[in-house]
C-alpha cells in the first residue's frame, strides 16, 4: 500500500515538473492572488464556470492543485475553476478561499491542438 502511494506521489510531482517546464503549457503569475472580479476583467467572461470540492481524484490538466494542497482529501477545500476557450488556446484558473474571499491560487494556457489531456 505504502509502495502505491509513493509510486502515485512520484507519478504526480513528475507530471507537475512536465507541465511547469513545458513551452507548450504556460502560467501567468499576474494572474495570481487576484479576484474573480480583476479575472473577468483581465481575460473576459469564462466559457464555463464550475465548483468542486478538491481531492486526489482530478483530471491531468487539474494536477497542479496538489502542489498548493498535497493531502487534499477529507478537508473540505472548495475551488472554483474558471475557464476560457479563445484564440486555439484554453486558459483555466482556479480559486480557493482566503478570509471568505476567493482568490486566484493558479492558473495554465496551452493550445488544445498542440497538448492533449
Amino acid at each position: 500500500m505504502k509502495a502505491t502511494l509513493v509510486g502515485k506521489s512520484l507519478l504526480i510531482t513528475v507530471f507537475v515538473l512536465i507541465i511547469s517546464c513545458s513551452s507548450a503549457i504556460k502560467t501567468d503569475e499576474n494572474l495570481n492572488g487576484k479576484s474573480i472580479e480583476f479575472i473577468r476583467e483581465t481575460i473576459g467572461a469564462p466559457t464555463y464556470e464550475k465548483e468542486f470540492v478538491l481531492t486526489k481524484a482530478l483530471y491531468e490538466y487539474q494536477y497542479g492543485l496538489l502542489s498548493y494542497y498535497p493531502e487534499p482529501n477529507g478537508k473540505n477545500i472548495q475551488i472554483r475553476e474558471f475557464g476560457w476557450n479563445k484564440n486555439h488556446k484554453k486558459t483555466v484558473v482556479w480559486f480557493h478561499k482566503i478570509n471568505y474571499k476567493w482568490v486566484s491560487l493558479c492558473n495554465v494556457t496551452w493550445n488544445p491542438d498542440k497538448t492533449k489531456f
